[in-house]
């Protein structure tokens, strides 16, 4: 007997995802606005005629060694891309986000003096050296959770562009890794969905576990019961929180490191769905695996609550 797969949810526009995320959660209303405006901005930048990523040589066996494609991207080119990004993603900041803006006036005019550089702002965001996070934020003048922030949010288009290029050669049969095989990033959320070719995945009725990378956007599939932070897969180890009204939110947690990963079982899902805004309809489920002691993978703005800076 052939088996048949269920109906998958529908990729939508940002609008439909607004308005589902609404009916769900509609106390996240004003800060999926926010970040929805963000997402416009970026989507309004033509950036097909950039001069970065470069032309990939494609390296299988270096790739398949857990290299990313843009390892040692960071170049004169992508400094000037960014330098474009800020000047459109600082604006929007300014107009989204109130408690940001004076941040993001301080940040673009240290850029245009020279205090800090493109290529400093790239590494600090894209490598996760807190060293250099620390100094663009002492040498801009403002905080590190809100450099962060900032750069993050400035890069992001830039790395979306580059992972729109560079996707396609990022093959799922070479890599089953928990960072990003564009630009090695970690991701911010999971999504169960069922296998296109049903044949190809019968050992499992639970669904196919792809990642979301919290930077480029990208996703990849990865080993569903494996910990995407220390790679643990004693299931002893490994702890699925999940919402009684909605079966279809998660958090996949890890005894042994303490980290956890939101997931939206598609399998049981059938409105829009869109990875960027996912994540802020499960802030309950943030705030229930951080109640139990665990850590997001990534931090992200929804799901630093009560950390504020020393």
């Amino acid at each position: 007997m052939t088996p048949t797969c269920t109906t998958a949810p529908t990729a939508g526009s940002l609008e439909e995802a607004l308005e589902a995320l609404h009916q769900r959660l509609p106390e996240m209303d004003a800060a999926a606005a926010a970040f929805a405006s963000l997402r416009r901005a970026a989507e309004e930048m033509d950036l097909r005629d950039a001069s970065w990523p470069p032309p990939l040589a494609f390296d299988a066996e270096a790739f398949n060694a857990g290299t990313p494609l843009l390892a040692g991207g960071i170049t004169r080119e992508l400094g000037e891309l960014f330098l474009e990004s800020a000047t459109v993603m600082l604006s929007a900041i300014q107009k989204s986000f109130p408690g940001a803006a004076q941040f993001a006036v301080d940040l673009g005019g240290a850029l245009e003096n020279g205090a800090v550089s493109a290529s400093e702002c790239v590494k600090a965001a894209l490598s996760g050296d807190e060293g250099a996070l620390d100094g663009v934020a002492e040498r801009a003048g403002i905080p590190v959770q809100a450099a962060n922030f900032l750069l993050q949010e400035i890069l992001r288009p830039c790395l979306r562009h580059a992972s729109a290029v560079l996707g396609k050669w990022a093959g799922n049969e070479l890599w089953f890794k928990s960072v990003c095989p564009v630009c090695g990033s970690r991701p911010d959320m999971g999504h169960l969905k069922e296998k296109e070719d049903c044949s190809e995945f019968l050992v499992s009725k639970a669904g196919v576990m792809w990642l979301h990378c919290s930077l480029c956007g990208h996703d990849w599939r990865f080993m569903r019961l494996v910990c995407p932070s220390c790679g643990q897969q004693d299931h002893e180890q490994l702890e699925v929180l999940s919402s009684e009204d909605r079966p279809e939110e998660r958090v996949h947690a890890c005894k042994a490191c303490k980290s956890y990963l939101p997931v939206m079982d598609l399998t049981k899902w059938r409105g829009p769905f869109d990875a960027d805004l996912a994540p802020l309809g499960l802030v309950h489920m943030d705030i229930l695996a951080q109640e139990k002691g665990y850590a997001p993978l990534v931090q992200r703005p929804w799901n630093t609550f009560g950390k504020a800076e020393d």
